[in-house]
């Protein structure tokens, strides 16, 4: 029996997976009786296997997406770009609400400016993450946040025009998922080239 490739047994492991994050996120989809849709626990576990599952079906088609990170160097690019991406996110779900309830002042001025500080966090941590790279990679991540943006700033100006025109009502805290949009992209965009370069 031929004993399979390294590029087979990666594809396999992310397969797997992908099919245990599809099955977590399935799990918490279903109307389980007695748990509130609503509950913080809940929308974790579905924002955990959601990105599981995305991730993996990312590293299945592109196997080589994790090769070209300094294997030394992880740790801290985790370490560096994880937080900020997460608290964000925490931020989109909970941000609304706080600021609603926030008396006028600078508590208020200091709730408000909070997702600029976790974007300008993220962007830090991303400038010194490509810093680590070589040459053709740091091209690769160029083009993979140019085509990113430009598809951002479609999107918003689209949305724009379609408000301006009365065909589309979009409420102010809706722009909170500009950054989640552009880095969905980026991760998709990202993924395509490495596919290509494989």
């Amino acid at each position: 029996m031929p004993v399979p490739s390294l590029l087979t047994r990666k594809r396999r492991l992310y397969a797997l997976l992908a099919a245990v994050s599809g099955l977590l996120l399935l799990l918490a989809l279903l109307p389980w009786p007695g748990i509130d849709r609503a509950d913080p626990v809940l929308k974790l576990v579905l924002a955990i296997s959601a990105g599981g599952l995305a991730t993996a079906l990312m590293l299945w088609w592109a196997p080589s997406l994790l090769d070209i990170y300094p294997r030394e160097k992880v740790w801290r690019i985790l370490l560096e770009g994880v937080p900020p991406l997460a608290l964000y996110m925490w931020t989109v779900d909970r941000w609304p609400a706080v600021l609603a309830q926030t008396p006028a002042g600078a508590m208020r001025i200091a709730i408000a400016c909070a997702p600029i500080l976790l974007v300008l966090w993220a962007c830090i941590a991303f400038v010194r993450y490509v810093r680590m790279l070589d040459e053709l990679q740091q091209r690769v991540e160029l083009v993979s946040v140019s085509l990113a943006a430009g598809l951002l700033c479609l999107l918003a100006a689209a949305a724009g025009i379609l408000h301006a025109a009365g065909m589309l009502q979009i409420a102010g805290h809706a722009a909170l998922w500009a950054f989640p949009v552009l880095a969905v992209a980026y991760s998709l965009i990202r993924v395509a080239l490495t596919r290509r370069y494989e």
